[in-house]
C-alpha cells in the first residue's frame, strides 16, 4: 500500500500521516503487510499492524495505547517507539543492542531466546520472555506486572529483581545464594529441589513450590524501583516526578498527565488533585464493611456499582486506581458474578485477598 492509498483508507491529513497531528482513535491496519515510506503517526489509542513483517528505517510511532506488530521477526537498529499500552513483538527472535523501550503496558517477546547485555526495559505491565533460556549479567528490568522467565533454567548470582506482579521461574531447579527478590504477586518455583540458607523473599501473593519456603509478606507496602524513581501502590505503577514528605506528584509511563499520591504512613491514595487524593485517603474503604459481603458466594451477581464497592471494601483499593483500571481496560459496566470479578482482576492489585475472601 502506498502513501496515497493509506491516507485515503484512514481518512487522515498529511500532518497526521507524518505524526505532527494526532490520530485520536484506533488505527486498524490488520491487512497491511508493508508500512509506506514516511508513515510515522502519533496515535491516541491503539495501532494494529499485525500483518506487517518488516519495520522500515525511521519508523518510530508514538502510540497512546497498544502497538501490535505480531508478525515482525526482526527489530531494526534505532527502533524505539513510545508505547502507552501493550507492545506485542511475539515473533521477534533476537533483540538488537540498544533496544530498551519504555512501555506503559505489557511487553511481549515470547520468541526471543537470547537477550543482549544492557537490555533493561521499563515496563508498566508484564515482561514476557517465555523462550529465554539464559539471563545475561546485569539483567535487571523495571517490571510493574508479571516477569515471565519460564524457560530459564539457571539464575546468575547477581540477579535479584523487584517485580510488581508474579515472577515465573518454573524451569529453575536451584536457587543461588543471595537470591531474595521482591515480588508483588506470586513467586513460582515449582521445580526447585533445595533452598539455600537465608532465602526469604518478600512476596505479595504466594510461593508456589513443592517445598515449604519461608517468605516475608509484602502486605500493603509500596514497591519501588531505581531509588524511588518508580513506585507501585494500589496496583498503579507510576513515575515519581516530585516528592515532598508524604506527597508524591506522579504520572503513568509515556503519559504526560500528572496526578497525586499521598499516604498517612499506612494507607495510600491517588487523586487528580491533591485535595482529591487526601479525600480518598480519608474515605479509603468507602462506607461499607466486609461483613456486608460475607453472605455472597462465587455465583452471586452484583451490579457494576456494587462490584466496585465490594472490591474496594475488601481490598482497600483507592477510587482513582479502581477508576483507572476500568477506563484503561475498557471494562463494560454490567452485572457480574463474584467468579467473573475474580477472573477480570486476575494478577491485579487486591485479587489475592478478594479471591481468598470468597473461597
Amino acid at each position: 500500500m502506498n502513501k496515497k492509498d493509506l491516507k485515503k483508507l484512514l481518512n487522515i491529513t498529511e500532518n497526521q500521516y507524518l505524526g505532527i497531528d494526532t490520530i485520536d482513535c484506533d488505527v486498524n491496519l490488520h491487512n497491511v503487510i508493508e508500512i509506506p515510506k514516511g508513515f510515522n503517526p502519533t496515535v491516541g489509542r491503539n495501532l494494529y499492524l499485525r500483518s506487517v513483517t518488516k519495520i522500515p528505517k525511521g519508523f518510530n510511532p508514538t502510540v497512546g495505547g497498544g502497538l501490535y506488530l505480531d508478525s515482525v521477526t526482526k527489530i531494526p537498529k534505532g527502533f524505539n517507539p513510545t508505547v502507552g499500552g501493550t507492545f506485542n513483538l511475539n515473533s521477534v527472535t533476537k533483540i538488537p543492542k540498544g533496544f530498551n523501550p519504555t512501555v506503559g503496558g505489557g511487553l511481549y517477546l515470547n520468541s526471543v531466546t537470547k537477550i543482549p547485555k544492557g537490555f533493561n526495559p521499563t515496563v508498566g505491565g508484564g515482561l514476557y520472555l517465555r523462550s529465554l533460556t539464559e539471563i545475561p549479567k546485569g539483567f535487571n528490568p523495571t517490571v510493574s506486572g508479571t516477569l515471565d522467565l519460564n524457560s530459564v533454567t539457571k539464575l546468575p548470582d547477581e540477579f535479584n529483581p523487584t517485580v510488581g506482579g508474579g515472577l515465573y521461574l518454573h524451569s529453575v531447579t536451584e536457587i543461588p545464594k543471595g537470591f531474595n527478590p521482591t515480588v508483588g504477586g506470586s513467586l513460582y518455583l515449582t521445580n526447585v529441589t533445595e533452598i539455600p540458607k537465608g532465602f526469604n523473599p518478600t512476596v505479595g501473593g504466594y510461593v508456589h513450590s513443592k517445598l515449604t519456603i519461608p517468605y516475608t509478606e509484602l502486605g500493603n507496602n509500596p514497591i519501588t524501583w531505581n531509588n524511588g524513581k518508580y513506585i507501585k501502590v494500589d496496583g498503579l505503577f507510576t513515575e515519581v516526578i516530585y516528592k515532598k514528605g508524604n506527597v508524591y506528584q506522579v504520572k503513568k509511563l509515556n503519559d504526560p498527565k500528572e496526578f497525586y499520591l499521598v499516604t498517612d504512613g499506612t494507607k495510600w491514595a491517588h487523586g487528580d488533585t491533591l485535595k482529591e487524593a487526601y479525600q480518598d485517603l480519608v474515605y479509603k474503604v468507602t462506607n461499607r464493611s466486609k461483613e456486608d459481603f460475607e453472605h455472597l458466594t462465587l455465583d452471586s451477581v452484583l451490579t457494576f456499582e456494587d462490584s466496585i464497592s465490594c472490591y474496594r471494601t475488601i481490598t482497600s483499593a483507592c477510587s482513582f486506581g479502581t477508576r483507572d483500571f476500568v477506563e484503561s481496560n475498557g471494562i463494560v459496566e454490567k452485572d457480574r458474578t463474584i467468579r467473573e470479578i475474580i477472573e477480570l482482576t486476575k494478577d491485579r492489585y487486591g485479587n489475592d485477598s478478594f479471591t481468598e475472601f470468597f473461597t
